[in-house]
Protein backbone atom coordinates (compact mmCIF):
# COMPACT_ATOMS: atom_id res chain seq x y z
CA UNK A 1 0.00 0.00 0.00
CA UNK A 2 1.26 3.46 -0.89
CA UNK A 3 1.62 6.21 1.71
CA UNK A 4 0.86 9.82 0.89
CA UNK A 5 3.49 12.43 1.60
CA UNK A 6 2.76 15.43 3.82
CA UNK A 7 2.59 17.61 0.70
CA UNK A 8 0.06 15.32 -0.99
CA UNK A 9 -2.07 15.32 2.15
CA UNK A 10 -1.93 19.12 2.34
CA UNK A 11 -2.97 19.44 -1.32
CA UNK A 12 -5.81 16.95 -0.84
CA UNK A 13 -6.98 18.89 2.23
CA UNK A 14 -6.88 22.16 0.28
CA UNK A 15 -8.95 20.69 -2.57
CA UNK A 16 -11.40 19.21 -0.07
CA UNK A 17 -11.75 22.60 1.64
CA UNK A 18 -12.47 24.24 -1.72
CA UNK A 19 -15.13 21.63 -2.51
CA UNK A 20 -16.70 22.10 0.93
CA UNK A 21 -16.68 25.86 0.48
CA UNK A 22 -18.70 25.44 -2.72
CA UNK A 23 -21.53 24.21 -0.48
CA UNK A 24 -24.16 21.57 -1.12
CA UNK A 25 -24.36 22.44 -4.82
CA UNK A 26 -20.71 21.45 -5.28
CA UNK A 27 -18.27 22.64 -7.93
CA UNK A 28 -17.58 21.32 -11.42
CA UNK A 29 -14.26 19.48 -11.50
CA UNK A 30 -13.11 21.56 -14.46
CA UNK A 31 -13.70 24.80 -12.59
CA UNK A 32 -11.74 23.54 -9.60
CA UNK A 33 -8.90 22.36 -11.82
CA UNK A 34 -8.81 25.77 -13.56
CA UNK A 35 -8.13 27.30 -10.14
CA UNK A 36 -5.09 25.09 -9.54
CA UNK A 37 -3.80 24.28 -13.02
CA UNK A 38 -0.76 26.50 -12.59
CA UNK A 39 0.17 24.49 -9.49
CA UNK A 40 -0.34 20.88 -10.62
CA UNK A 41 -0.85 18.71 -13.65
CA UNK A 42 -4.24 17.37 -14.67
CA UNK A 43 -2.98 13.85 -13.91
CA UNK A 44 -2.07 14.83 -10.34
CA UNK A 45 -5.40 16.64 -9.89
CA UNK A 46 -7.32 13.60 -11.13
CA UNK A 47 -5.30 11.29 -8.87
CA UNK A 48 -6.05 13.39 -5.79
CA UNK A 49 -9.74 13.76 -6.65
CA UNK A 50 -9.88 10.02 -7.30
CA UNK A 51 -8.31 9.33 -3.91
CA UNK A 52 -10.81 11.65 -2.18
CA UNK A 53 -13.65 9.79 -3.91
CA UNK A 54 -12.15 6.40 -3.00
CA UNK A 55 -11.99 7.25 0.71
CA UNK A 56 -15.50 8.70 0.68
CA UNK A 57 -14.63 12.35 1.35
CA UNK A 58 -16.27 13.56 -1.87
CA UNK A 59 -18.66 12.35 -4.55
CA UNK A 60 -18.12 12.82 -8.28
CA UNK A 61 -21.30 12.85 -10.37
CA UNK A 62 -21.35 11.64 -13.96
CA UNK A 63 -21.50 15.35 -14.86
CA UNK A 64 -18.11 15.75 -13.06
CA UNK A 65 -19.73 17.80 -10.29
CA UNK A 66 -17.75 17.41 -7.06
CA UNK A 67 -19.56 17.56 -3.73
CA UNK A 68 -18.28 16.99 -0.21
CA UNK A 69 -19.80 14.14 1.75
CA UNK A 70 -19.11 15.94 5.04
CA UNK A 71 -20.22 19.43 6.02
CA UNK A 72 -17.80 22.32 6.22
CA UNK A 73 -15.60 22.15 9.31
Amino acid sequence: RLRATDLEIAVADALLDAIRTAGPDGIPAGHLYAMVMDKMSLANFEAIVGALVAVGKIKRASSHLLTATEPTR
